[in-house]
């Protein structure tokens, strides 16, 4: 099989997965306006610790900026290929499942050190939780390209 050359294609199309236009829209925005909503909430704590009611209309200024953005974006989510399809062989997903669960190992084992306490300790259990997860979507796309691999083998 022909690898892809662009990785963040490949991983738009598993995460997304089929692309219709209403779907296209509500990606695009989720992609321009949630990042840049969060940006500015950020930034007008931060800089006013507790803003103002006056100042709002200013940062919704700054947020209204890049919301043309949406329309591009929408267009690339759009032309985006239809089916999602996995590249790699069963042994690769191992390969990157092992690779998973090794980092989720040294995130418990960061996490499980005694100078590590309170929220630290929380939050390096939970980054280990999701590489555990990352871990076995892998070894369920394993499996699945085996069955289909097999499944094409009968065919033919």
């Amino acid at each position: 099989m022909n690898k892809p050359g662009n990785c963040f294609a490949v991983a738009k199309v598993w995460i997304i997965g089929p692309m219709n236009a209403n779907k296209a829209l509500w990606q695009a925005i989720a992609t321009v306006c949630i990042p840049n909503l969060i940006f500015w909430i950020v930034v007008a704590l931060l800089v006013h610790r507790g803003t103002a009611f006056e100042d709002w209309p200013l940062y919704l200024l700054f947020f209204a900026i890049p919301l043309p953005l949406i329309y591009p974006v929408y267009r690339r989510y759009k032309r985006s290929p239809s089916a999602a399809t996995s590249t790699y062989s069963p042994r690769q997903h191992r390969n990157i499942a092992l690779l998973y669960a090794l980092l989720a190992i040294a995130y418990i084992t960061i996490g499980g050190l005694p100078r590590r306490f309170g929220w630290h300790r929380f939050y390096l259990v939970g980054l280990a939780i999701v590489w555990i997860g990352l871990a076995t979507i892998q070894i369920y796309r394993a499996i699945q390209a085996k069955r289909s691999a097999s499944a094409e083998d009968e065919i033919d």
